[in-house]
């Protein structure tokens, strides 16, 4: 049998994250033990992005038990925060919907949104702060031209990303004129991502219903593997949630087919952060992902560069100039590896216009000044 051991050692669910993990998906006996443990260990005021974002579905848990112990009036109100900021959420997305329905764009959600709508979670139990949607190639910038022009903004300035760059980032935040954060997507797990396995995502996505309003995901096995990619993004938000997802997404749909997804995995360039993380689901976890899949996948030899890539991605920030950098730099030789027509040419020249544009820097040599400035702000906040 292959080793199963994870490929990184970084960014798995703490002793303490795991306590709560068991507080919001445990089987009934164990869930209020776990809670309490975790109550006389920590302080709610010092806790972690991590704990924080596993605090709604706890409660959803330990509600559905009748428990009425240590910080649960607390608790019960990261809850109902979470439900009232969803659902302003759930109407960005119909909107955005709408809107790009009008210009002839598809529109399918994934991630945090998807996952409620799958049944996995209620609006309430899932933590999130942005809406995760993604548009065939094609459509990418057409789409983020129709928002724009009914009064969604950049999100981190009123200046338009730089259309010369789509070619090297998977997604462009906007501002819908609510107040709502939607990322819209070209890829749904990162620019190599082949464009054949991209439009069968559209083919294979499904309609749902939330609240009284339709519109798609992402099938089960895509969603699945968009889980564990995301899992593994080096973002300290996402460390223990991506368990309480998978958690939940499993138990929509018992029947799963799971010969496809060492396929997909494979295809999409994803195979070393799925691996690792339906390898830790099941064996700290016991989530039921079967072991002849686990066997599969181990059994095949990751080229060296994949392997790097992947353990420095989870020791990365998901944020800052340098996750930019990163990122810029992995959208660049994938456009040219891919011999897509326009693909960005000159590193340096992208990496320079995106700081510009990040940084408000009106000139080149402005960038410095301004990257500090940056990490200074950043450092006060801490």
């Amino acid at each position: 049998m292959p080793d199963q051991r994870p490929l990184s050692r970084e960014h798995w669910p703490s002793p303490s994250e795991d306590l709560l993990i068991e507080a919001a998906i445990g089987d009934d006996r164990a869930v209020t033990r776990a809670w309490s443990a975790w109550s006389d260990l920590n302080d709610l005021d010092d806790i972690g992005p991590g704990s924080f974002m596993v605090l709604p579905a706890v409660y959803a848990n330990l509600r559905r038990l009748g428990f009425d112990g240590p910080n649960m009036d607390r608790i019960r109100g990261v809850y109902k925060q979470t439900w009232v900021r969803n659902n302003l959420l759930l109407a960005a997305a119909l909107d955005s919907q709408r809107l790009l329905a009008k210009a002839g764009i598809e529109q399918v959600v994934f991630k945090g949104l998807a996952l409620v709508a799958a049944g996995s979670a209620d609006l309430g139990s899932r933590l999130m702060f942005d809406v995760d949607s993604v548009v065939r190639e094609e459509d990418f910038a057409p789409a983020l031209d129709q928002l724009r022009d009914h009064g969604w903004v950049d999100q981190h300035r009123a200046e338009a990303f730089p259309s010369s760059l789509h070619g090297h980032v998977t997604a462009v935040s906007l501002v819908s004129p609510r107040g709502q954060d939607i990322d819209v997507h070209r890829r749904t797990m990162g620019v190599s991502e082949s464009a054949g396995e991209h439009d069968e995502l559209f083919d294979r996505a499904r309609a749902t219903e939330l609240r009284g309003s339709s519109f798609r995901i992402l099938d089960p096995i895509d969603l699945l593997l968009s889980t564990c990619y995301h899992a593994r993004k080096g973002d300290p938000q996402a460390r223990a949630r991506w368990v309480v997802d998978l958690h939940g997404l499993l138990g929509t749909v018992p029947d799963l087919d799971w010969e496809p997804v060492h396929e997909r995995a494979v295809r999409r360039g994803a195979l070393a952060p799925v691996r690792d993380v339906l390898t830790v689901a099941e064996t700290r976890y016991s989530l039921g992902v079967p072991q002849p899949v686990l066997e599969e996948m181990w059994g095949v030899d990751l080229p060296n560069r994949e392997v790097s890539e992947y353990r420095a991605a989870c020791r990365r920030s998901s944020t800052g100039l340098t996750w930019a950098a990163y990122q810029l730099w992995k959208g660049h030789r994938a456009a040219h590896k891919g011999g897509r027509e326009g693909a960005p040419r000159g590193y340096a020249a992208a990496l320079t216009q995106y700081y510009q544009w990040r940084l408000r820097a009106a000139r080149r040599r402005d960038i410095p000044p301004a990257a500090f400035r940056e990490l200074r702000r950043k450092r006060s906040k801490v």
